[in-house]
């Protein structure tokens, strides 16, 4: 098989600092640029700095194995190499603004291709995308932390399975009912259906599925099985961490700080702490 290029953008190392390491018997080029913007990074607190920080220490350790300008091999067969500015001359033609930190990574992609490479640019940012289709470029969003044979609904936590009527009347008494299907996990949520039109919400955890329980914080009434899913998550002590997911006006934030005020109020925590979404990344925002 013949071994693709794959030039990787810095929204991707900064969206997965182990992205670098997903692209085995592959070559992984990175522009200059890209080391300038996550030098911009390093400091930043939170994941994104902490991103930055772990490539830069990753390339340093490389440094020791070979030249980086030349191309590392890793054990995978990856290899890793830094593209230099040099490689930016006689494409002036190409009618991009090369001051810009995207354009350079055309301007990289179009030097590697025209050198016979098979080029692939891999980013988080749409228009980059956009931008490198319309020269001509191969480009793709980075999908190495995505499970592709899950469902919409199994990608959200939410599996619907066919039980038998017993096993129905079982979950509804608050008996726990054993379950076995490859696609269940710990803390998935259950669509559990039986014959004709029984149902009932469930939580499968450790091997066995159980009815899900009723919470009205502060007498919020969940308006469907999403919501009644997110309100036993956000109540459930043994599920320390809830992300929530959905479209605008389904009620994440509503039920978190519903929930989080009757905790409060009921003295099972001291304080809440409301925090800002994570810096986007992109060099246009």
């Amino acid at each position: 098989m013949t071994s693709k290029t794959f030039l990787i953008d810095t929204s991707v190392l900064l969206y997965d600092k182990q992205s670098i390491h997903s692209f085995a018997e592959n070559h992984v080029v990175l522009p200059m640029v890209v080391l300038d913007e996550l030098d911009r990074f390093k400091e930043k607190p939170g994941i994104l700095g902490e991103s930055a920080r772990y490539i830069n220490r990753f390339l340093d350790a490389l440094r020791d194995r070979g030249r980086l300008d030349i191309g590392v091999q890793l054990d995978s067969g990856q290899t890793v190499r830094i593209l230099t500015r040099e490689g930016f001359q006689g494409l002036e033609d190409l009618d991009l603004d090369l001051e810009r930190g995207d354009n350079k990574i055309i301007a990289s992609a179009v030097l590697l291709k025209e050198q016979g490479a098979r080029v692939h640019v891999v980013t988080k940012d749409i228009n980059l995308r956009v931008k490198c289709d319309a020269l001509g470029i191969a480009a793709e969003d980075y999908y190495a932390d995505h499970i592709d044979t899950w469902t919409e609904e199994e990608e959200a936590g939410l599996i619907q399975i066919s039980v038998t009527n017993d096993n129905i009347d079982d979950l509804h008494k608050g008996d726990l009912v054993q379950m076995e299907d490859s696609r269940l996990f710990n803390n998935c949520f259950l669509v559990c259906k039986g014959e004709g039109s029984s149902s009932c919400l469930a939580l499968w955890k450790d091997g066995c599925a159980r009815k899900i329980t009723m919470t009205k914080p502060n007498d919020i009434q969940a308006r469907n099985k999403e919501q009644r899913f997110a309100l036993h998550a956000l109540n459930c002590p043994d599920i320390p961490l809830v992300c929530l997911t959905g479209i605008a006006g389904s009620g994440k934030t509503f039920l978190t700080l519903m929930t989080a005020i009757e905790a409060l109020n009921s003295r099972k925590f001291e304080r809440i702490v409301v925090t800002r979404s994570m810096e986007p990344v992109g060099r246009d925002i």
